[in-house]
């Protein structure tokens, strides 16, 4: 791949330097590789790479951002990419909740306790109790059935 800068341009107003890039190849380029050519992979913008049918010459429109913080400030993030954050964001704040469910609170006194560094007693560490699970009506009847003989 041969690549060479046909035009550049400075934007003062929006601390960037705007660049049209003619690629030389036989296969498209991607958007990385115009990266890889800049070097500057976090301040670069790749908007687009045109090509005309038959011919292999691209031309890739770039920009190249003085910060991270004008790139940020500029540059629109695209509504799917933001879609699947919230989902993202979504996702473990059901997971911290299905965990806070799974695991009871302790009682207020062990909090208290835990969050000072204390141990809690041999007495406050009494199991609870379970009760019984219920019996089936299958269970019931053979129960009665038994009693009656």
């Amino acid at each position: 791949m041969d690549f060479k800068i046909i035009k550049k341009t400075k934007n003062p107003f929006l601390n960037r330097e705007e660049i049209i890039i003619e690629i030389s190849s036989h296969t498209a380029p991607s958007f990385e590789d115009v990266r890889g050519f800049l070097g500057k992979h976090e301040l670069v913008v790749v908007k687009k790479i045109n090509s005309n049918f038959g011919r292999y010459k691209f031309f890739a429109d770039v920009l190249i951002y003085s910060s991270v913080e004008d790139k940020e400030k500029t540059e629109k993030v695209p509504r799917k990419t933001k879609q699947k954050a919230l989902e993202a964001e979504k996702q473990g704040k059901i997971e911290e909740k299905k965990k806070e469910v799974e695991q009871p609170e302790a009682p207020v006194e062990e909090r208290a306790k835990s969050e000072k560094g204390e141990k809690p007693s041999a007495e406050e560490k009494k199991p609870v109790e379970e009760k019984p699970a219920e019996k089936s009506k299958e269970e019931i009847k053979e129960d009665k059935k038994q009693e009656a003989q």
